[in-house]
């Protein structure tokens, strides 16, 4: 291939058209602190021409080759042009700190003195430009074609926020990796191959969305991306998938699942993939986080922070952390991001939504796995609902808290005393069984201790079905019979069947249910 012998294991290589196949890896750029932002894209080079054409550099006889922090003389003469300098530390390795001349700009002070003046009249030195970040300079250079189409292409690549004169072996892998990029963008490369080797290592969700931008502004030039990935999104994203496992390192290697994400390997991808930590959090989560989660299986987005500092030990305590592990999973996509001030500080809010399909479907399926313990009882509670058979509801219903209550324990708040973990747990049950059949509506300001939802028909011979979920009181109700009837009182309170009514739902087919929680006990009253 080009003139070389192919691995042993490669018996013949087709690849018609393909001249040049390129790897983008996280591999960093050089050893040389010499080396920078503005060396590797080239910007550095046209500013000090420009530099030297400005009346400042033409009046005191500089040429480009003056500005340059390796050779030039404006060159700062203590450091040499790196910006730093060693400490000789006796007994230990030496120590580099900022040079005390420069201050880190590689310039001697006179060259403070030439001055670029933009359009708007504002003058600047290039130490200044190179101690600027792309976005600030991209403003500044803004009349300089040439650096501000350099400066574009790594604002483009999400690296808007990477300061000019930063050195290249201090830059991340993903940061090397869309540096690598720079030159290669904008070019019809059509006869090209591009490599990435997992290139989202170490991206923030949003800057997972720039550099899918970036795949397609590559593929729009006619280039061709082969992505090594794990990332949901850049899957889901891809024309065609190559499925590679069963598991990893040696355990892996064979070609599991091949095509598009609609055919098969979406389905197949997102049943097979390691959830079993995801499901745990929410199964073993508090009663909001599953109201959440009820809202996210509804098709509906969730409004939220983030915590971006994942830390494994408190995600049971930290709902913010699990929705971060979500994101980073790539079981949630982030539809918006905005920012909002708290206690003095910007606070960012992020809209997020389930990321496709097969992601709800493999979710329906962690739901119903809830109840595999006790699943006769269940789908006979289940059938009993459906018949407003409330002495069969009462007697499965109770082996159903039986069999499943310790499920949604955490270890230290079992759910017998905090029943709201098992009760919304068990209508997110409801809801995924019942669909196709029933649209669940929940009330989420229910009040501390209940819990309310209404399960309405889709065909307008079923029945219609209100359910108050109440925690016993032992101040305000006698046993469970007085918790019961409260929570029927609480249907009423709230009018749901005037407003059912509303809708044109007889009277008659209108059934309400309070279910009152002592512990493990369950009791259910049925009114119309």
């Amino acid at each position: 291939m080009r003139g070389k012998n192919c691995p042993e294991h490669v018996t013949a290589v087709s690849a018609e058209g393909i001249e040049h196949v390129k790897l983008i890896d996280a591999t960093p750029i050089g050893i040389n602190v010499r080396s920078t932002v503005a060396t590797y894209a080239n910007v550095h080079d046209n500013l000090r021409k420009i530099f030297a054409k400005t009346p400042d550099g033409k009046q005191r006889g500089y040429k480009a080759g003056d500005f340059s922090y390796n050779t030039g003389k404006l060159r700062c003469p203590t450091c040499d042009g790196t910006g730093v300098v060693s400490l000789d530390v006796q007994f230990l390795p030496d120590v580099e700190i900022p040079c005390p001349e420069c201050g880190g700009s590689r310039y001697a002070k006179s060259t403070d003195a030439v001055k670029y003046v933009d359009g708007s009249g504002k003058a600047h030195s290039l130490p200044q430009l190179m101690n600027m970040d792309v976005d600030t300079a991209l403003e500044a250079c803004g009349d300089l074609k040439a650096v501000r189409q350099r400066l574009r292409i790594l604002k483009d690549l999400g690296l808007g926020y990477l300061t000019l004169g930063e050195e290249t072996p201090s830059l991340s892998g993903g940061e090397a990796q869309r540096l690598k990029l720079a030159s290669e963008m904008r070019k019809t490369q059509s006869d090209s191959v591009f490599i990435f080797d997992e290139p989202t290592i170490g991206l923030h969700p949003l800057d997972v969305r720039t550099l899918l931008g970036v795949f397609q502004t590559l593929m729009d030039n006619g280039t061709t991306v082969i992505v090594i990935e794990h990332d949901l999104d850049v899957i889901r994203n891809a024309d065609f998938i190559i499925d590679m496992g069963p598991g990893g390192g040696s355990q892996g290697g064979k070609i599991v699942a091949t095509g598009t994400l609609e055919e098969k390997v979406g389905p197949y991808w997102a049943n097979s993939s390691s959830n079993s930590l995801v499901g745990k959090l929410i199964q073993e989560g508090s009663g909001e986080i599953k109201l959440d989660f009820e809202t996210l299986l509804c098709d509906e987005s969730l409004v939220v922070p983030i915590d971006e500092q994942i830390v494994y030990d408190r995600l049971d305590e930290n709902k913010n952390a699990i929705w971060s592990l979500l994101v980073a999973s790539g079981y949630l996509k982030i539809l918006r991001y905005e920012e909002h001030e708290e206690d003095g500080c910007a606070a960012p809010d992020y809209e997020l939504a389930l990321t496709n399909r097969e992601v709800e479907h493999m979710f329906y399926g962690m739901v119903r796995r809830w109840f595999r313990g006790g699943t006769q009882n269940y789908n006979q509670f289940v059938k009993a609902l459906l018949l407003g058979d409330v002495k069969a509801m009462n007697r499965y219903m109770s082996k159903v808290a039986l069999d499943t209550f310790s499920y949604f324990d955490t270890g230290n708040r079992p759910s017998g005393e905090e029943p709201g973990r098992f009760y919304h747990g068990f209508v997110l049950g409801l809801m995924v069984d019942l669909q196709g059949q029933y649209v669940l509506i929940s009330n989420r300001e229910s009040g501390f201790g209940r819990y309310d939802v209404v399960l309405e028909p889709l065909k307008s011979e079923d029945d219609t079905m209100v359910l108050e979920f109440k925690v016993h009181d032992p101040e305000d109700e006698n046993g469970l019979e007085g918790t019961a009837a409260a929570a029927l009182a609480q249907i009423e309170e709230k009018q749901y069947a005037a407003a059912l009514e509303a809708k044109g739902i007889a009277r008659e087919r209108i059934w309400k249910y309070g279910f009152a929680f002592q512990g493990k006990k369950v009791l259910i009253k049925k009114s119309l």
